[in-house]
């Protein structure tokens, strides 16, 4: 079965709210990581923006749909229901989550030893151009998986409700790396040479990692 890629975004109502969520959520991947196999991310990011002090994203991917069923039982998830359960005002609104279908990319297993730059990319584009554009990204995650040592994640994955949405799941060593070599580099400015123009939106977030884990080799 394909694997399922899951991006949510929580936004707190303080900052001291945001401490406790991500305290929650961290015990939700320690046992992901000690007991579910097929979690093979579970990364928890806040913005690089400091002045975002009550936004968390978490990065989670799941083997196959069975994988992510099992981690959506209660009892997996009882650390996060019964904080927001005996404390609800500590969302500002409900979670915004994305389900998504990986289509394309990598991931290293260097991964585990850097504190690296993370980057979610939303892309749109005109109606019955998904096609088209994944060719692209196609070539674009196989020249970066081939060329750049320091990309540690690329994937490319195609929105589970909205037809006309990529999402992108970017890893660098560094954020200078990300300027310096990926974005120059000739598989990026061909895929926006021939593609750009069907484009129609891209919303950039910037992250950094302050728990979890976004490689596991599945047993």
């Amino acid at each position: 079965m394909a694997p399922i890629l899951v991006i949510g975004h929580l936004t707190t109502s303080t900052a001291e709210a945001r401490e406790k969520i991500i305290n929650a959520l961290s015990q939700i991947m320690e046992y992901a990581k000690a007991k579910e196999p097929g979690v093979t991310k579970y990364c928890i990011t806040v913005p690089q923006d400091t002045e975002d002090a009550t936004s968390v994203f978490v990065i989670e991917e799941y083997a196959d749909q069975a994988a992510f069923d099992s981690h959506m039982a209660p009892t997996v998830l009882a650390p996060i229901l019964d904080i927001f359960q005996s404390e609800p005002g500590l969302l500002k609104s409900p979670p915004a989550v994305q389900t998504l279908e990986p289509v394309h990319g990598f991931t290293r297993a260097e991964i585990k030893d850097v504190d690296p730059f993370i980057i979610i990319g939303n892309l749109t584009y005109k109606n019955g151009t998904i096609p088209q554009a994944l060719e692209g990204w196609k070539s674009v995650a196989t020249a970066t998986e081939n060329n750049e040592t320091g990309t540690f994640v690329y994937s490319v994955a195609k929105d589970k409700v909205d037809p006309a949405v990529l999402v992108t799941v970017e890893v660098y060593q560094d954020e200078r790396y990300l300027w310096d070599v990926h974005a120059p580099s000739d598989a990026v400015q061909s895929n926006k040479e021939k593609h750009g123009g069907i484009r129609t939106g891209l919303q950039h977030t910037k992250l950094r990692r302050v728990a979890g884990y976004l490689h596991k080799v599945l047993s």
